[in-house]
């Protein structure tokens, strides 16, 4: 199951990734409120101090807390989220503020350079992408969505489902359904070695013909090559489970395969959501009845 974000120990590694707000908790969020409150009150506390100087004034064990306390937060904020100029403008209003020439330093000066790492917290921040999905699309879990039955009869198909999902998820209708057909092509695969069909071809329409003649049992189109099914093939098989699965694998290869495929047409959102949820129901309906052989 693929997650919205990456874990803490991952996000080390690859620091990007799409965050849900339960994910914000494993981000500690809180250092957002935590960062900026601090450089509130580091403001108000050197503006709160009279005169246009620190005259001599050693800075205050409260202005040291907070110098303490900012570049803490921010070091953390600049593990999760990569911040690097505010962290180092932090560090040098703490520096000028532990220099031991507080005389001659005005205040001004402390409070523009407040300013300036407010602005590029502000600027970096902005940079940092977040996206909000739709509460009725939860299609990122293969188990999930085609339920823990279909997902073990056919596991090859789970990437393509889960990433179908997410190009949903994220409006990207067209690569949706590519995954789509993608994630059908081991079900058709091991339906059609059921019926000793070659599946060597690349060509769906070929699969397909070949596995209507032996469904059918449609001997005067049988090509050279196509084994004969033997008379106890169907014994204990549901005939019309294949007849319908056969018409169905041609529907999908006519409507949406052979367009999207080749680039013949573009998808909108809710015609991609009709081929994922029709994908979904087809492969659980498969699922009932083989499954995709164990590695």
């Amino acid at each position: 199951m693929q997650q919205l974000a990456p874990s803490p120990s991952q996000r080390k590694a690859y620091p990007f990734g799409l965050f849900c707000l339960r994910d914000i908790m494993h981000i500690e969020a809180n250092l957002f409120v935590v960062i900026t409150q601090a450089l509130r009150n580091f403001r108000s506390d050197i503006e709160g101090i009279e005169g246009d100087r620190l005259l001599g004034k050693e800075p205050s064990s409260s202005i040291e807390e907070l110098c303490r306390q900012l570049i803490t937060t921010t070091e953390l904020l600049n593990k999760e989220f990569q911040i690097p100029v505010t962290l180092a403008g932090v560090k040098r209003l703490a520096e000028k503020l532990r220099s031991d020439i507080p005389a001659k330093i005005e205040k001004s000066t402390i409070i523009s350079a407040i300013v300036e790492v407010e602005n590029r917290l502000d600027d970096e921040l902005s940079t940092k992408h977040m996206m909000v999905i739709s509460d009725h699309i939860d299609k990122t879990s293969a188990s999930k969505t085609l339920g823990n039955e279909a997902a073990g009869a056919f596991p090859t198909s789970i990437y393509d489902i889960e990433e179908a999902g997410w190009c949903l998820a994220l409006r990207r209708p067209t690569a949706c359904v590519l995954h789509c057909m993608r994630g059908l092509e081991r079900p058709l695969l091991t339906f059609a070695s059921e019926l000793l069909v070659d599946t060597d071809k690349t060509n769906w329409n070929a699969i397909l013909n070949d596995v209507e003649t032996q469904v059918r049992g449609r001997d005067a189109k049988r090509k050279p090559g196509l084994a004969v099914l033997p008379e106890s093939f169907w014994d204990g098989r549901d005939r019309d489970f294949y007849t319908d699965a056969t018409t169905h694998f041609f529907s999908i290869k006519n409507a949406w395969r052979n367009y999207s495929v080749h680039a013949h047409e573009n998808y909108t959102m809710e015609r991609a959501l009709t081929v994922f949820s029709t994908t979904v129901e087809f492969i659980r309906h498969l699922a009932d009845h083989f499954s995709e052989p164990s590695a």
